[in-house]
Order: C-alpha cells, then structure tokens, then sequence
C-alpha cells in the first residue's frame, strides 16, 4: 500500500533540531516609582534635622547672603511654597522638598520658631540707624559702644563701674546685632579677634544682649 506524505510548504526550510532558537525577550524593569509629597518631605537630611536650636554664633556662621534662604528652609522642610519666586525656586530644586497645599505654621516646633525668630534677627543692615545713636550703652553696669566712623568702634566694658576699660575695633551691623572685632577689616569668624555679637533695640540704642565669639 502506498503511503503518500503531504510536506505543508511554508515559504522556507522546515526547522531541525540544529536551528537555534531565539532567545525570550528579557524583561522590561519596572519603571521607579515616584515618591509622594511626604516621603519627600519626609527624606529631609539638612541641618535642621536633628531639631537642634541655633545659637548667635551658629547664626553668624552662615554667610550673610545665605541668612534669609536658610531661615526659610525651616519652612520648606514642611512642604509651605513661597511667594518669592527666588525663593520657590531654590526650594524646587532640592530634592526633598515639594510643596504641600495643606502645609500650615503648626507643623513648626517650638525650636523652629526660636530658630526662625533668631535667624530673622541676623536679617538687613541697620548701620545708619545705630549711626544716628552714635553711643549704645546698657543701663548701669555693662557694655556700651561708641560708634565713631561707619566701620570703626570703641567697645566699652563698664561691668566693672570703677576699673572700666576701652578697646577699639571693628563693627558691622547684622539686623538688630553689632558684630565687633579686631585683626583684620572684613569679619570672618573664627579668623578675627576678640570678636563678639551685641543684640540691640535698634529704635533706643540700648544694648539687650552680649555673646562672645
């Protein structure tokens, strides 16, 4: 009997076992996803992280240029967009940082507030103001400066009322703080000598507070 066997034609050669075969696409990786606006937030490292408080000195430390963005960044941390658009756009530049329409001033911490208060205080030039004082003074026993050019200054130290003595140096008005030192003319802090911050009521004249540098 004979048996007939039908080839089915498909336009080549019948595969043999020597064909190789493709090999599977490999698998398309999933692309990352987005963080939300919290866990952005939330991945805050910068140096109000850890809640510390700021002190004069660590306030005089930050380049004067840089006070007004870094007293900001307390709130940006929490997610409050800005008004000012150079501000805003620092700001959408970090990679923590996105801005939260439900943000409110709640979120701050009492230390932030410290920080903020503190920070702010460290803000603008008022040398003409004090210029128009000329003298600055505690009442009694203190401190007191008289301001005898637009960059030189006598600093008075009358905590002794009977033995006071006199030195004169350098000054800078940083907001509502005179920061005095002698060396060189340009203030750079830990560079200067005798350096020291005096916190004033810029509308009296008189002298609220004293840090030594």
């Amino acid at each position: 009997m004979l048996i007939a066997l039908v080839l089915a034609c498909s336009g080549g050669e019948p595969a043999t076992a020597n064909t190789p075969v493709a090999a599977a696409p490999a698998p398309v990786a999933a692309a990352a996803t987005e963080l939300s606006c919290s866990e952005k937030l939330a991945s805050y490292s910068g140096r109000f992280a850890k809640g510390d408080a700021l002190s004069p000195k660590d306030a005089l430390a930050i380049p004067e240029a840089e006070v007004r963005i870094v007293r900001n960044e307390i709130f940006a941390r929490y997610g409050r967009s800005f008004k000012s658009e150079d501000l805003q756009a620092h700001f959408d530049a970090q990679s923590w940082y996105c801005a939260d329409p439900g943000f409110e001033d709640s979120r701050l911490t009492k230390t932030d507030r410290a920080n903020v208060a503190l920070l702010k205080s460290f803000e603008g030039d008022n040398s003409a103001k004090l210029q128009e004082h000329g003298s600055l003074q505690t009442e009694m026993e203190g401190w007191g400066i008289s301001l005898q050019t637009d960059d030189r200054c006598e600093v008075i130290d009358m905590s002794d009322m009977y033995n006071a003595e006199a030195a004169s140096r350098y000054w800078d008005s940083r907001g509502v703080w005179i920061v005095t030192w002698d060396g060189q003319e340009s203030f750079e802090l830990g560079k200067v000598q005798d350096a020291a911050a005096f916190k004033l009521d810029v509308k009296t004249g008189d002298i609220l507070e004293h840090v030594a540098l």
